[in-house]
């Protein structure tokens, strides 16, 4: 009888408190989902536009940038989901270094931007002029450039807000 109740123990015990584990597991499974329809979205994207990407503007392809970050949040969701369903422990380290990687890069590219401000400010021109020059060729691209011109603004001299006006051709 003692051995039976052992048994049973042995089979219920869990290093992970449910409640934890089933919230991972609804939040992983979540954004997988969420990342499955970004890479479709990017792929969607890709191959509506029917055009070769060149060297030049491959970088700056919204399509391209979509199924990349669609397939690392992929990754790393399906550890993080596969690891709390089946309690497989190096899933879950796995799925714990990739997030604090993640955090981590951001955070440093977050610092490397402040105190390199002049180079990032220098870069980011560069990419912009990169995408004005190629802006009619993606529509893509047309339509993030004209987003990302409508939601930035300039503050006058006496603190109010007014719409920046393009920096590229619109005639």
């Amino acid at each position: 009888m003692d051995r039976e109740l052992n048994l049973n123990r042995a089979e219920t015990f869990s290093f992970i408190n449910p409640w934890i584990r089933y919230f991972l597991f609804f939040f992983s499974f979540l954004f997988w989902v969420f990342s499955l329809l970004i890479i479709a979205i990017g792929v969607y994207a890709k191959v509506q536009k029917a055009t070769d990407t060149v060297r030049d503007t491959f970088l700056i392809d919204p399509a391209i940038i979509l199924i990349g970050v669609g397939v690392v949040m992929f990754f790393i969701t399906f550890c993080g989901c596969i690891g709390a369903l089946r309690e497989n422990i190096r899933l879950l380290k796995t799925f714990s270094l990739s997030l604090t990687l993640v955090f981590l890069t951001q955070l440093a590219i977050a610092v490397l931007g402040f105190f390199y401000s002049d180079q990032t400010r220098d870069a980011l021109g560069k990419f912009v002029k990169k995408a004005i020059v190629h802006y009619r060729d993606d529509l893509d691209l047309q339509n993030l450039m004209d987003y990302i011109q409508s939601k930035r603004h300039k503050i006058t001299q006496n603190g109010e807000t007014m719409p920046a006006k393009p920096t590229y051709n619109t005639t």
